[in-house]
């Protein structure tokens, strides 16, 4: 089972363990993350393995929107500990982000089959 700690980048370390819940989006598999404020998110780069898209280049987008005072590209970290015993981090795209997120994606950048 993995254990998740979310890390909103702009409100500090969130002490509660956060849970993901599965669920299937046209056929693939997502996981929606409980945020810290109560709030839902989606793994950045699941959503954009199912989108066909590149997460090196997605996050460092969101990244340089939220520098430049962006609110909606604002990102969480959810810090997991795998079965393996290792822990990773996940960028995670707040559930209110998702709509402008996808409303600014390039469509010539996406997946054909997606």
């Amino acid at each position: 089972m993995t254990r998740l700690l979310v890390v909103p980048r702009t409100l500090g370390m969130a002490t509660d363990p956060a849970a993901l819940v599965p669920f299937t989006f046209r056929g693939d598999s997502l996981e929606v993350v409980r945020l810290a404020d109560g709030d839902v998110g989606l793994p950045l780069r699941r959503l954009c393995e199912v989108l066909g898209l590149d997460y090196d280049g997605q996050a460092q987008r969101l990244a340089r929107l939220t520098s430049a005072g962006v609110r909606w590209s604002t990102t969480c970290a959810v810090q997991g500990v795998g079965a393996d015993g290792r822990t990773r981090e996940m960028t995670t795209l707040p559930r209110r982000s998702i709509p402008m997120w996808a409303a600014t994606v390039d469509a010539s950048r996406v997946a054909i089959e997606a």
